[in-house]
C-alpha cells in the first residue's frame, strides 16, 4: 500500500539504521507514534525516518449481537456486558475502550475447551463504572434464558464494580439449573500482558459442572497457571491492577483449576431442576462511607427519597455520636438503617461499646459479617419482593452465604 497511514493501520518504518512495525497511533511536527507488538508505545524522530510503508489497513469492528463459537450442542453461554475483557485499545487515543467486535479471541480460546458448545451473545458494551441496577436486572433474564438453554453461562464483566453485578444475580437467581460464572480482566485482549485468555478458559471449565452458585472467577497469583473460583457474594476486587485481584473474604474458594486441571469444586449450594428470577430491584437504596467530617447535614440529605441506606461505619460498626440524633429522625420517617463495617474482615457488633449501643436504640440495624456490598445489593433486591414488614426477617436470612456464623471456615487471605 503507498498511501499515507491512517489511525489504525499497521505500517513499516524504514530509518538509516533498521525498521520497525506497529500500528500507527498519530504524529505531530517532530514526530511518529506507534503501538509496537509488545503493547508498549514508542515515537520516531521524523528527522530518522527515511521511510513508511502501510502493510495492513485498520481493522474495521463486526457487531454481531450472537455467534455461536464452537457448536457441539448443549453447553455453555457466553453473555459479554463490556469492561476490560471485552475491550480495545483505541489508536486515536492509546486508551482503552469497550468494543463490541466478535473476533478470534473468542473462537481460538473457547476451542480449548474441548467436547463444549459455546453459545457467545453481547448484552452490552459498557465499561463496569457504567452498570446500574435497571441493567442488573436485565443481565438475570438473560443468564435465565440462558440457562433455559445451556448446562452454565459465564458473564464477561469488567471488574471494578463486577461483584455488585454477580451479587445481584446471586440473589435474583431464587433457582438455577447450573453454575454461573463473572470473569474479567486486568488487562484488554489485544495486549500481550493480558490475562483474559487463563479467565476465559478457566470459567467455561467452571461453568460446566452442574451447581447452583453464582462466582467470580479470575487469577489466583500473578502467574498464569492458576485461576479460582469465589463465592459473588463473599468476594471483593483488593488490589486495582493485579492479576489476582479478587478475594474471598472469610470464605474458602469454591474451586481451583491449575495448569488447566481442575483441582477441587466444592459446592453447598446444589443446582435445581428449573430457573426461578425475580427480576426486580429497589434502586432507592445507597452507601455512605463513615468520615470523620461527615455532618448530620450530609447524613440528611443522603437518606432523602431513600428506602434504605447501608453505612460503612468504623470498627465493630460505629458513627460519631453527633450523626445519632439525625439517624434516629431518618428511621422514624421511614428510612430504614443499615450498618456495617468499613474494615477488611470480622463482624458488625454494636452491643460492645456505648456508641454501637446507642445506635441500636435509635433503631439501626445490623446483620453480622455481611459485606457492605453485598448489603446494599440484599437491601434492593429485599425491599423489591418482599412486603415491607418482613424487611428486618428477610435480610438476618442467609439467602445465598452472604452472612458467616462466628465459627465458619476462613478463607485464603493475604
Amino acid at each position: 500500500m503507498t498511501r499515507s497511514p491512517e489511525v489504525g493501520d499497521r505500517i513499516s518504518v524504514m530509518y538509516h539504521d533498521g525498521e520497525i512495525q506497529g500500528i500507527f497511533l498519530t504524529e505531530d511536527q517532530d514526530f511518529l507514534f506507534l503501538k509496537l507488538d509488545s503493547g508498549y508505545n514508542t515515537g520516531i524522530s521524523k528527522k530518522r525516518i527515511e521511510a513508511t510503508k502501510v502493510l495492513q489497513g485498520k481493522k474495521e469492528e463486526i457487531e454481531n449481537n450472537e455467534k455461536v463459537v464452537v457448536d457441539r450442542g448443549k453447553g455453555i453461554s457466553v453473555l459479554s456486558t463490556g469492561g476490560t475483557i471485552s475491550s480495545r485499545v483505541d489508536y486515536a487515543t492509546g486508551g482503552v475502550k469497550p468494543s463490541r467486535k466478535m473476533d478470534s479471541l473468542y473462537s481460538e480460546e473457547m476451542s480449548k475447551v474441548h467436547d463444549i458448545s459455546v453459545h457467545f451473545k453481547v448484552v452490552s458494551s459498557i465499561l463496569s463504572e457504567n452498570m446500574s441496577p435497571d441493567l442488573w436486572v436485565s443481565v438475570a433474564g438473560e443468564v435465565r434464558n440462558a440457562l433455559d438453554r445451556d448446562k452454565g453461562v459465564v458473564v464477561f464483566h469488567g471488574t471494578d464494580t463486577m461483584s455488585y453485578t454477580a451479587s445481584a444475580i446471586a440473589f435474583m437467581l431464587e433457582e438455577q439449573t447450573g453454575t454461573v460464572v463473572f470473569t474479567g480482566a486486568q488487562r484488554s485482549p489485544d495486549r500481550p500482558s493480558s490475562d483474559s485468555y487463563v479467565n476465559i478458559e478457566g470459567s467455561i471449565k467452571f461453568a460446566s459442572i452442574q451447581s447452583g452458585e453464582v462466582g467470580i472467577c479470575m487469577h489466583s497469583g500473578l502467574s498464569d497457571d492458576s485461576v479460582n473460583l469465589l463465592r459473588a457474594v463473599r468476594s471483593r476486587k483488593m488490589h486495582s491492577s493485579r492479576r489476582d485481584a479478587f478475594k474471598s473474604m472469610e470464605y474458602p474458594e469454591i474451586g481451583l483449576i491449575s495448569s488447566g486441571k481442575q483441582v477441587y469444586f466444592r459446592q453447598e449450594r446444589k443446582a435445581s431442576e428449573r430457573n426461578v428470577v425475580r427480576n426486580r430491584l429497589e434502586p432507592a437504596v445507597g452507601l455512605i462511607f463513615f468520615n470523620p467530617t461527615l455532618s448530620p447535614e450530609d447524613v440528611d440529605q443522603f437518606a432523602e427519597n431513600r428506602k434504605c441506606i447501608v453505612i460503612m461505619g468504623t470498627g465493630l460498626g460505629h458513627v460519631a455520636q453527633r450523626l445519632i440524633p439525625t439517624l434516629r429522625e431518618i428511621i422514624r420517617g421511614g428510612t430504614r438503617v443499615v450498618m456495617s463495617t468499613q474494615c477488611i474482615s470480622g463482624i458488625v457488633d454494636m452491643n460492645v461499646y456505648s456508641t454501637g449501643r446507642d445506635l441500636l436504640d435509635a433503631g439501626v440495624l445490623h446483620f453480622g459479617n455481611i459485606l457492605p456490598e453485598v448489603a446494599y445489593v440484599k437491601a434492593m433486591y429485599v425491599l423489591a419482593n418482599y412486603p415491607d414488614d418482613e424487611f428486618e426477617i428477610r435480610m438476618a436470612e442467609n439467602m445465598r452465604g452472604e452472612i458467616l456464623g462466628r465459627n465458619h471456615e476462613v478463607g485464603n487471605l493475604e
